[in-house]
């Protein structure tokens, strides 16, 4: 019989794949087109990340400046310091710009002693003793004082006495006879004073002391009192150095 119009005369062969010859599936179709779609989408993320990173490398070349880019010159190149030498040399001068300028009042405490040399009205004895031209109640007087420390400065201390004016010449007219008396270790010398005041000589430990002291009578001997100083002949011989000094003051 005649074949039907529309129909094969055989039996359509079918592929591995179950497709027959010469079709193309709708599936397969959109699955082409779905692919195609994708890599349209891919190719436009990439397209977009690209441009992204592109644009955040420029700004951070940007950033920079143009000293980056002009860094970069040949020009730039040989005025830059190599960074072993002008990079120290400059981070080193930072940092002494920034460092706090040391304080000019801020004397080591050994040299404070020496404070008093050179100023009117004052002789360093040594070991912390002075002796000074104070003024009490508009009248002048001649400290002999050990001085103590505190806060970083020397301050008169309870240990000491202190002489009139007329007590001071007293001394200064009797050097002499007082530096007799310690080449000859005469213990018997006293020169009088104001009061019950006087210029002495002690002993202690076998060392020979010029003592300006108060005293005051036990049993009708001569005591010494609280109130005075005992120098050594170091600091006799500095006190007499100081005699101008401390004339002139008074």
């Amino acid at each position: 019989p005649a074949p039907i119009s529309g129909q094969l005369p055989y039996p359509a062969a079918v592929s591995d794949q179950g497709e027959v010859p010469g079709e193309v599936s709708s599936a397969k179709k959109k699955k082409k087109k779905n692919k195609k779609s994708k890599n349209r989408s891919k190719k436009h993320k990439q397209a977009g990340s690209g441009e992204g990173q592109t644009g955040a490398a420029a700004a951070g070349a940007g950033g920079a400046g143009p000293s980056s880019a002009a860094a970069g010159s040949p020009a730039a190149k040989q005025a830059a310091p190599p960074a072993g030498a002008g990079g120290a040399s400059t981070s080193a001068a930072a940092a002494a710009a920034a460092a706090p300028a040391s304080s000019p009042g801020a004397a080591p405490a050994a040299a404070e002693g020496a404070q008093g040399e050179g100023k009117a009205g004052v002789v360093e004895l040594g070991g912390d003793r002075r002796c000074t031209v104070s003024d009490f109640k508009g009248s002048k007087h001649v400290d002999l004082r050990e001085w103590y420390r505190k806060d970083g400065e020397l301050k008169p201390g309870m240990k000491g006495i202190s002489l009139q004016v007329a007590d001071w010449n007293t001394i200064c007219s009797a050097v002499a006879d007082i530096d007799r008396a310690v080449q000859q270790q005469d213990m018997s010398y006293n020169l009088y004073l104001s009061g019950k005041r006087k210029v002495s000589l002690s002993q202690f430990k076998g060392k020979t002391y010029v003592a300006v002291r108060e005293f005051f009578l036990k049993d009708g001997q001569e005591m010494p009192g609280k109130k005075g100083l005992n120098m050594t002949p170091e600091q006799w011989d500095c006190l007499k150095k100081g005699i101008p000094n401390i004339s002139a003051a008074v």
